[in-house]
């Protein structure tokens, strides 16, 4: 009984080591990120009550990634529309942070990770059909709660977790047409996780299915990655 109880708390102390191991694994700059922008609290002016972005007065969408980086960085003055000014965030985050804030708002501002190919693009939409995005985070970005499971989320599609499951599923394909299980946490009488990779076989055609495969496979060789440091570096 004792050797049981032993092997049950160290379980329970493991448990949380692996699940840090597991997410710094993981990290890649989109899911840092939109993890930074919730950090710093960007979501009380930059979302409506409605739940949509909106980044500037007039509605409009940011130009170009370099205008969200010099906005980040050096702040903006608000006539009107926000509840304050934009702050300079370039003083008060490290490279990393602000970098991570600038990918993320370029990704939901559909600057980044919308491929421009035809074929691609079309995967893109598939991919926004199938609700994968809702699972699986912004562009795969990964970091969606999965309780129950081992890790504790759902992995992305750019992490070693990713590479592992396509490998066992025999390929990406297969694993979409048959879905997969995750591993759940090794403790007794513990429900399963309640997020599992749905079978898609019968719900995509083969066409749907070869584009939305080439969309995430193109994703994985073309994450989105962290800007420059500084204008023209």
């Amino acid at each position: 009984m004792w050797i049981v109880i032993a092997v049950v708390l160290a379980l329970v102390a493991a448990l949380p080591v692996y699940r840090w191991r597991w997410a710094k694994g993981e990290r890649n700059p989109l899911g840092y990120g939109l993890e930074m922008l919730r950090q710093q609290g960007c979501v009380a002016c930059h979302v409506t009550p409605e739940g949509h972005y909106r980044w500037r007065t007039d509605d409009s969408l940011p130009p170009s990634v370099e205008v969200i980086r010099d906005a980040v960085l050096n702040g903006r003055r608000v006539a009107s529309g926000f509840p304050a000014k934009m702050p300079a965030y370039g003083a008060r985050l490290t490279v990393e942070k602000w970098q991570g804030a600038v990918v993320a708002v370029a990704v939901l501002s559909g600057l980044v990770g919308v491929p421009e190919d035809p074929e691609l693009g079309a995967g893109h939409d598939v991919a926004l059909q199938m609700g994968c995005f809702g699972c699986h985070g912004a562009l795969g970005a990964g970091g969606v709660a999965n309780p129950g499971s081992l890790s504790g989320a759902v992995p992305g599609w750019y992490g070693k977790a990713y590479q592992r499951a396509v490998k066992a599923q025999g390929g990406l394909a297969q694993l979409l047409r048959e879905g997969g299980q995750p591993h759940r946490v090794p403790f007794p009488g513990l429900p399963s996780p309640l997020l599992r990779m749905p079978a898609y076989g019968n719900q995509l055609d083969s066409t749907e299915s070869s584009l939305l495969v080439g969309y995430i496979e193109w994703l994985n060789a073309n994450p989105p990655a962290y800007p420059q440091s500084s204008p023209g570096s």
